[in-house]
């Protein structure tokens, strides 16, 4: 499936159960509830990548409160690098600060290293992605987003270039759907029934936004012969 096709079935996809999406988007936004919310992301996820094209049920609550805690620790663990690269390089600049030593080796020691750490974290972005998918496509098998030899074949598989095309086209199409509903939000405001209907709005566009993000990523992830 081509981008353009995967983007158009995306799109239509989140609204296939308008209830389950104002579910979703409520649950997201209470927080430690909002677990259910994450693993009901990685069920949406799972369902996608075995052919299944309708949104999941929420039963089995505890499951989803699981699998999304298991998502979040995942992310966690992919941060633990940047963390620490910012943390050194935050160290760094501090020394050479304080020390006054802010020569041209050392200012141009620290826009590498700002470089660097721009890239890697660009890097470890992708790679998670890709994590986050055969996580799903293993059945939420923990281990799974860490098996890099798997996720690196996928991204072979799917090609960088393909990949990086997906990724901006995702982007633009969320902020695209974010600023229309922000231009709908200040309609809304200029009644009082508008200004109670934004919340509602708001929980909506955070819900579609993830299921939008699930399907596509699914049908980026899946080889062309199984979709």
């Amino acid at each position: 499936m081509d981008i353009g096709e995967n983007i158009s079935d995306s799109i239509r996809y989140p609204t296939s159960d308008l209830g389950k999406l104002l579910i979703l988007g409520i649950i997201m936004i209470i927080p430690l509830v909002n677990f259910i919310g994450i693993g009901y992301f990685l069920r949406a996820l799972k369902s996608n990548l075995a052919g299944i094209s309708e949104l999941p049920n929420f039963d089995d609550v505890d499951e989803l409160f699981i699998e999304g805690l298991k998502l979040f620790i995942v992310g966690i663990i992919y941060s633990i690098p940047v963390w620490i690269i910012a943390a050194g390089l935050g160290a760094g600049q501090n020394i050479v600060m304080n020390a006054g030593m802010l020569s041209g080796a050392a200012l141009y020691a620290l826009v590498l290293g700002y470089i660097i750490y721009v890239i890697l974290a660009i890097i470890i972005g992708f790679i998670e992605i890709i994590a986050v998918a055969n996580l799903a496509y293993n059945d939420g098998e923990f281990s799974a987003a860490f098996r890099f030899t798997e996720i690196l074949d996928h991204i072979s598989q799917i090609g960088w270039v393909d990949y990086i095309i997906w990724y901006i086209v995702v982007v633009l199409v969320s902020l695209i759907i974010g600023l229309i509903a922000v231009a709908i939000t200040f309609v809304l405001a200029i009644t009082i029934i508008g200004i109670i209907l934004v919340p509602v709005l708001f929980i909506l566009v955070l819900a579609y936004l993830s299921l939008f993000y699930a399907r596509s990523l699914s049908l980026l992830f899946l080889p062309k012969n199984e979709i």
